[in-house]
């Protein structure tokens, strides 16, 4: 008589085979995001609590997000210009939200995420203060801190919901139409 699998070790042999094949790719949705950028920093700063003094703050590590308004390529590093706005629990500025200021992120080539980067993009970044740039708005001289970034993070545009259409109106009564009159 042959030897058959009991159903119990069966059973078990596929409970055993489902989780190997399902675990990687639940772990690794988790994965593609960096905890830099997911937790906040111990004793954040916030941007609008900076106003021009930025010498006070050199070499605070900071994380800050918003929306990109030019990115400008240079030898080895990219400068990205970002209006900042304030961040949601995950890391994700909150695109509806009014600006705290500006800022500059000089990323190394190294760290340029693959999905494109370019103006009105969401941003958000994890660095430290290094310096401080000057730029001209019109009358008014901006001074901008500059943010040596260690992690960044590209995120996509929330999409609106889809409209929601009422039921179709299929009879112009409310009672169903007279069989008489189909005739």
């Amino acid at each position: 008589m042959p030897l058959r699998p009991n159903r119990d070790q069966s059973s078990r042999l596929v409970a055993r085979l489902g989780l190997a094949i399902l675990a990687p790719l639940l772990l690794s949705a988790c994965a593609s995001r960096s905890p830099l950028i997911v937790s906040a920093p111990e004793q954040p700063l916030a941007l609008g609590t900076i106003d021009g003094a930025v010498e006070q703050h050199l070499g605070r590590s900071v994380r800050w997000g918003g929306r990109a308004l030019a990115v400008t390529a240079q030898q080895g590093h990219h400068w990205i210009e970002i209006e900042g706005r304030p961040l949601g629990s995950a890391g994700m500025p909150r695109s509806e939200s009014s600006s705290t200021g500006r800022f500059i992120a000089q990323v190394p080539d190294a760290l340029i995420p693959t999905r494109p980067l370019r103006s009105g993009t969401l941003v958000t970044v994890f660095g430290t203060i290094t310096d401080q740039a000057t730029q001209q708005l019109g009358a008014l001289e901006l001074r901008l801190p500059v943010v040596a970034v260690e992690a960044i993070e590209v995120w996509r545009d929330p999409q609106p919901p889809p409209p929601v259409w009422p039921p179709a109106y299929w009879h112009p009564w409310p009672y169903p139409p007279d069989p008489y009159w189909l005739y």
